[in-house]
């Protein structure tokens, strides 16, 4: 049984580190289950390889030998003290002119993701959120609430995350189904039972719907919510935000009579 686990390991890293995509996904290198009172590990052992200099001192650069304890795609491994100093920043793939997939060279700062951001707000994109552990789904995309007028004290988050349409979709296993649909019951119990009822007041739609937006929990597909991105804010609220204070594109700069919150 553990020679066909690790046999199975070695397939599970192999496609892993085959692959050629910007995403983060890890896998394991190795596996563990305990017995009575015991915690045994087996893995592939997998070298980090980084090479370590004696900064000061007269010695020869040496190897790492610990063990890598995840893979990446595109052939990212190496231990956790030297991971991150090897791969300081995320990998972006682009098309070359025969169609192949080449890791893109780009530093990842705020600007960057300032800008990708109002792209997708421009653009109207929408992303299907969704969840296999309980089985819901819901769209959301980002919106501008205070475009093109003087921002108030307290208001200076440019973007909003727009949740809406909301669904429950249940897995076509029935045993996954009933999972999910217990899960789902146990959320809407924990959210909506923190509603607030006033003296001489009894629980209503009203009551739990109040607790689900405070919580920001969608459970019935009529419900939409917004919530700041509050780390994109205008440096001033006093005045309409210009171009020229700010070193990424902020909406105002796309004219003065779009309708932004759409």
């Amino acid at each position: 049984m553990i020679r066909q686990k690790l046999l199975d390991r070695i397939t599970f890293i192999r496609s892993r580190e085959n692959k050629i995509n910007n995403k983060n996904t890890t896998t394991k290198t190795f596996f563990n289950f305990s017995y009575k009172r015991y915690r045994f590990h087996f893995g592939i052992f997998i070298i980090c390889d980084h090479i370590i200099e004696a900064k000061g001192l007269s010695l020869p650069p040496q190897h790492c030998e610990v063990p890598s304890p995840i893979v990446m795609s595109d052939n990212r491994y190496e231990c956790g003290l030297h991971f991150f100093k090897k791969y300081p920043d995320g990998i972006v793939f682009v098309q070359n002119e025969n169609g192949d997939l080449i890791p893109k060279i780009q530093q990842q700062n705020k600007q960057l993701h300032a800008n990708l951001t109002f792209d997708r707000w421009i653009k109207k994109e929408s992303k299907l959120i969704f969840s296999s552990r309980t089985g819901i789904s819901y769209n959301l995309r980002y919106i501008v609430c205070n475009s093109n007028r003087k921002l108030r004290p307290g208001r200076t988050h440019i973007y909003h995350k727009l949740m809406n349409y909301f669904q429950f979709t249940p897995s076509p296993n029935p045993k996954t189904a009933k999972k999910q649909h217990i899960r789902f019951e146990h959320s809407c119990h924990r959210i909506l039972s923190q509603e607030v009822i006033k003296p001489g007041a009894v629980s209503s739609i009203s009551t739990k719907l109040a607790a689900a937006k405070k919580r920001r929990f969608l459970f019935l597909p009529s419900q939409k919510f917004t919530t700041p991105l509050k780390h994109l804010c205008y440096k001033k609220t006093v005045n309409i935000p210009k171009q020229k204070n700010y070193n990424f594109t902020i909406p105002h700069y796309f004219g003065t009579n779009a309708n932004t919150t759409n």
